[in-house]
């Protein structure tokens, strides 16, 4: 066979080879242009959906609300009616305790949040549930009328749970930063927060972020979940 010859069946192969090769990437960019098409066209269905059930949620969330204060105004009538002035405010004062009244009034506003950036010396830059916990315990102490984390109201019940990266607050999960509003006297209240431990020990050594301002007119909504629900495996002894 003449060299020639063999020049000419090699660039032969070479040139079906090119061309074998030129399909399959073809191919191969064609499937992956078809599954980032799948992928993106699923996510959007998915925030679509997403989006109809936070709708029926607000949806629902407002029927409750209406049939919250429809039942009220029945007990209240039920009230003034059988008990009279004195049983009136002791029932209007059991409310605000359990915390199923919305409260507006003057006292501070504390947000915490993570540190901005590790520096030396920190051990932990994260800002956990449990030292929400202990913030909170050190506000109860300054006799606050009424408190409320990221608008979720704090009663005797709510239980402050870690959910992963969020921190589960009456069965609701919130990541950080964390608005904590407090109703009473400000001073008293940032004594507590300001000299506790978890400040000292905790949130200084770490590089937590904490900023506390007095505000007025804070409004603190009502609890929102079932009373009914958290009493349910109580049993009454006479």
């Amino acid at each position: 066979m003449r060299k020639n010859d063999r020049k000419n069946i090699l660039l032969f192969v070479f040139m079906i080879l090119g061309f074998v090769l030129a399909l399959q990437f073809r191919s191969v960019m064609s499937n992956t242009s078809q599954e980032e098409i799948s992928t993106v066209q699923t996510i959007e269905s998915l925030k679509k959906e997403l989006e109809r059930e936070k709708l029926i949620g607000d949806s629902l969330r407002e029927q409750l609300d209406e049939s919250i204060i429809q039942r009220d105004a029945i007990l209240r009538n039920m009230v003034e009616e059988r008990g009279g002035e004195d049983i009136t405010k002791e029932w209007e004062k059991a409310r605000v305790l359990a915390g199923l009244t919305e409260m507006v009034g003057d006292g501070v506003v504390i947000t915490l949040n993570d540190a901005s950036e590790i520096v030396d010396g920190v051990i932990d830059p994260l800002l956990h549930e449990h030292s929400l916990y202990e913030v909170l315990n050190e506000i109860k102490k300054a006799e606050p009328v009424a408190i409320s984390v990221n608008n979720e109201r704090i009663i005797s019940t709510t239980e402050i749970v870690c959910a992963g990266p969020t921190t589960r607050i009456n069965r609701n999960r919130y990541a950080v930063p964390y608005e904590i509003k407090v109703i009473g006297d400000s001073k008293k209240i940032r004594e507590a927060f300001l000299n506790s431990s978890i400040v000292t020990f905790e949130f200084i050594p770490n590089n937590i972020r904490f900023q506390i301002k007095d505000e007025k007119d804070i409004v603190i909504p009502k609890y929102s979940g079932r009373i009914d629900a958290l009493i349910n495996a109580v049993e009454v002894v006479e």
